[in-house]
């Protein structure tokens, strides 16, 4: 629960690191997650979403973030980082195997229950409103 899997796809000639960082963290300094080896390796992670995470992928050669993006919980993601053939700079990919999990549907579901009665039983009483 409040997990997602993600799994990296490197494509290009050079090894990557995925890097995250809370966003409900100042000035934090970013974790390393996984290496990705060159030439079509991958490498998968498991990551919690209770907080909002973003993820970086950032190159051995090059000094800039190649990537970033945010997950929900109990999806399965993949990135595929690979380099156009009409480009000098990577482009990453992103792709949802697993939708993720709607969160709420069962607490909305048992809100609106409640406020219309409950059913009748005794414990699923609404407190009284002003």
């Amino acid at each position: 629960m409040d997990q997602a899997l993600l799994a990296f796809h490197n494509q290009l000639t050079e090894r990557v690191w995925v890097f995250y960082t809370s966003d409900y963290c100042y000035k934090c300094v970013q974790q390393q997650l996984v290496t990705v080896r060159p030439n079509n390796n991958n490498a998968s992670a498991v990551i919690s979403t209770k907080f909002t995470l973003t993820l970086q992928v950032e190159s051995q050669t090059r000094n800039a973030t190649l990537c970033s993006q945010t997950y929900e919980e109990g999806g399965h993601y993949s990135s595929w980082i690979q380099m156009p053939t009409a480009s000098t700079n990577p482009i990453c990919f992103f792709s949802v195997d697993k939708s993720p999990n709607n969160a709420y549907l069962f607490a909305l579901t048992l809100m609106v229950f409640v406020n219309y009665g409950g059913g009748g039983y005794w414990f699923f009483q609404h407190a009284p409103w002003n």
